[in-house]
């Protein structure tokens, strides 16, 4: 039995989008994977600070390199978990001194941690795991094995199970144990295999350690810093991808003297100022169907890499996330639900990663700068979208409008966490749709 890769064809326009390190499509890899990354990392640390670290690391990884199963989500939750894997064994001994079972688990082998791990704890299938870690189906599950029998007796095994058939049976019976069986019941499944039971029971306490969703605050500043890293790498790209266009049979100029050559790099550096205004001023009113729309981003982008003060930092991503509100609002008029979402989805990320600049701040140091950019935050994320839904639904799109809503909902509940570390009274929610109540007259 070998693994099989997901019966799924890589997606072309997600393999360029995260090579050019668009933010969208890693804000669309994020939230498609940090709820299975994140606690699969907190179940073999059992602390929240070494779990963000690990599985910030991890991201950071798939900014350093993009791998070939980029093109498909499934196939890169796959990678980040092996990754997530071998940077969780990487966590200092001392770190993980007296945590019983996952002190054990930290002491195998990297092959061995892997099977036991992916399939255990993240619940892959064998094949999955294959696929995960580049090796043969059989490799793992003899991996497994061996994990499992050294968990069982404290040291290496010197009797693996070398029949494949009773590999395949002990794979079975960890399937039984997964979906609930006791160690006893699902040893019935592996009839072939000495103390089945005894290393079924090894397999239940790794599978059932204790994991945790991510915080908020957590999952904002884990989202934020992964952002933030991919700016500045596409601030990087943006340059080096550019490229001066060649005019086929033009003879090289001569060497110009030291006066014509300061009268020339004059010009071009007053042309190149009138250029940057005018294309600045383009790229400002542009909308998300200009062609100029991917500079006005690529400006945004490099802003914030260069804001070295946080909080002018999060001043300029609130201002950044209203500028997302006016072109959500063009696009639903102009008929372009996916566009009204994605301008709304990139609001929603620039108002949780200000939110987070702000949290972490030492209140020490909260002034009425901190506070003025607070407040202006709070005014931002009150404003409700039920306009925006109507105007949806009035144009035919009521999935794209439901859409709105459930991210919209989303964020509410994340802007109320925020609200507590922000020092903020948790505001009476708008509501999100429906026509606003008229008042009552006032009686004399």
């Amino acid at each position: 039995m070998e693994q099989r890769l997901p019966e799924t064809r890589p997606s072309p326009r997600l393999v360029e989008r995260l090579r050019s390190f668009q933010r969208e499509a890693l804000a669309e890899v994020f939230d498609g994977v940090v709820d299975d990354l994140y606690p699969f990392v907190h179940a073999l640390v059992a602390d929240h600070d070494i779990a963000e670290r690990v599985t910030e690391e991890a991201f950071g990884r798939l900014l350093e390199r993009i791998p070939t199963e980029a093109g498909d989500l499934r196939l890169l939750r796959l990678w980040l978990l092996r990754e997530a894997a071998e940077g969780s064994r990487r966590v200092g001994r001392p770190e993980l001194v007296g945590r019983g079972v996952r002190e054990a688990v930290a002491r195998l082998g990297r092959g061995e941690h892997e099977a036991v791990t992916l399939r255990l704890v993240a619940r892959l299938d064998a094949a999955e795991v294959g696929v995960a870690t580049g090796r043969r189906t059989s490799s793992v599950l003899g991996s497994l094995v061996a994990g499992l029998r050294t968990l069982r007796t404290g040291s290496q095994s010197f009797n693996p199970l070398s029949l494949a058939t009773q590999q395949r049976q002990l794979d079975a019976a960890l399937d039984r144990l997964l979906a609930g069986d006791t160690p006893t019941a699902a040893a019935a499944w592996a009839p072939l295999v000495t103390d089945a039971a005894g290393l079924l029971a090894a397999a239940g306490s790794v599978a059932d350690l204790p994991r945790s969703l991510p915080p908020p605050p957590v999952r904002a500043r884990l989202r934020g810093h992964l952002l933030a890293r991919a700016a500045e790498r596409r601030a990087g790209w943006f340059h080096r991808s550019y490229a001066p266009a060649e005019v086929p049979g033009r003879k090289p100029r001569k060497e110009a003297s030291a006066v014509s050559s300061a009268t020339a790099m004059g010009l071009a550096m007053l042309l190149a100022v009138l250029a940057g205004v005018v294309l600045s001023v383009a790229a400002a009113f542009s909308d998300p169907t200009s062609q100029v729309y991917g500079l006005k981003r690529a400006g945004e982008s490099t802003l914030l890499a260069l804001s070295t003060d946080r909080i002018a930092k999060a001043d300029l991503e609130v201002k950044l996330a209203a500028e997302r509100t006016k072109e959500a609002d063009t696009m639903a008029s102009t008929r372009h639900p996916d566009l009204t979402l994605d301008a709304m989805n990139s609001r929603y990320d620039d108002l949780r990663a200000a939110a987070a600049d702000l949290a972490g701040i030492p209140r020490a140091h909260r002034d009425a700068k901190w506070k003025a950019v607070r407040d202006r935050l709070e005014s931002e994320s009150a404003k409700p979208v039920s306009d925006l839904e109507r105007t949806l639904t009035n144009g035919g799109y009521k999935s794209a409008a439901a859409q709105l809503k459930a991210a919209n909902d989303r964020f509410q509940a994340d802007h109320q966490q925020f609200d507590k570390s922000l020092g903020v009274a948790t505001p009476v929610p708008e509501p999100s749709a429906g026509p606003l109540a008229t008042p009552a007259p006032k009686t004399q």
